[in-house]
């Protein structure tokens, strides 16, 4: 099993096999998914309990390890090139072929991974009236920014830094839109889109308790503490 990825059993499985399969004695621990396998999707989950337990730091370090193995994936051909010959401990599974690894077919959720840049570092969790962001950044990164995310009616362009949370959006929100920023007191400066100033707002914000917001297509909403 690739150390870049965790195994999602570690005790032997012949009980639980999803309908589908039969004879689950006859294939290996390590050589079948729900029993000793893999599926790089579920990494997202890993790298998201670490920033929560261990911090950042721990998760991008696990991160990186991710990125050389798909990169040694890469360019290798992709993943069944990669894993082709059974030589590097595994094989695939999908398709209706069993193997040690879920990584593409109908593992759909290794798209999942990637995920962990937005949910995790950038710290963004939408909520039903606006967004919550509470950016967890390694400390060796000066920023993150992402562009490009829908969320209601808009579509937002979001940097960050360890003390900085800058927002850009195109379209404009229907109802009333909030952001949920970590506690502590905060400045709101609004610029427009050449970058002079329109307005600067000191903020005390409570935990739990959203600021009212209307992000605009001509406004640059920059919050700093």
């Amino acid at each position: 099993m690739p150390a870049e990825l965790s195994r999602q059993t570690t005790k032997r499985n012949i009980d639980y096999y999803g309908w589908f399969w039969s004879g689950p004695e006859t294939i290996p621990w390590g050589g079948q998914v729900q029993d000793g396998g893999a599926v790089l999707g579920f990494s997202y989950h890993d790298l998201a309990s670490r920033i929560k337990v261990y911090g950042a730091d721990n998760a991008e370090k696990r991160l990186e390890e991710i990125m050389e193995w798909f990169g040694e994936v890469q360019e290798a051909g992709g993943y069944r090139e990669y894993y082709k010959d059974g030589k590097r401990g595994t094989t695939l599974q999908g398709g209706g072929t069993a193997g040690g690894l879920g990584l593409d077919h109908e593992f759909f959720e290794s798209i999942l991974v990637p995920q962990i840049m937005i949910n995790g570092f950038l710290g963004l969790k939408p909520h039903g009236d606006g967004i919550e962001i509470r950016p967890n950044l390694p400390k060796d990164w000066q920023s993150l920014e992402i562009t490009r995310i829908h969320l209601h009616d808009l579509i937002l362009d979001i940097a960050v830094t360890k003390d900085t949370i800058t927002l850009k959006s195109k379209g404009e929100a229907r109802l009333p839109f909030f952001a949920y920023l970590p506690e502590g007191k905060w400045k709101l400066i609004q610029f427009d889109t050449d970058g002079k100033k329109i307005k600067e707002i000191s903020l005390d914000v409570v935990d739990g308790e959203g600021l009212s917001i209307q992000p605009k297509d001509d406004v640059i909403l920059h919050f700093t503490r």
